[in-house]
């Protein structure tokens, strides 16, 4: 699984995981940003990739925003 930091303003590092194939073929990644320097940048994409290794799922939720509002917090308020 290759892994990539980059800077991406001053003490802000991107990490990029890849976490392997979708459905339809296509590469999938998981994106990290950590404010701080490079070292805690690369120490959290250590932990991300020990995740993906230990097979967290690192896609979006299947849940739709009415299941949120239902059953997220316990109580939801919408202001409208």
């Amino acid at each position: 699984m290759p892994e990539f930091i980059r800077e991406r303003s001053r003490s802000s590092w991107a990490g990029i995981v890849d976490v392997g194939k979708g459905l339809d073929g296509s590469r999938k990644e998981w994106w990290v940003t950590v404010k701080g320097s490079r070292k805690d940048a690369e120490r959290r994409l250590a932990e991300v990739l020990a995740m993906v290794n230990n097979g967290v799922n690192a896609g979006p939720s299947v849940d739709t925003f009415g299941d949120f509002l239902e059953h997220g917090s316990g109580t939801a308020y919408l202001r409208v």
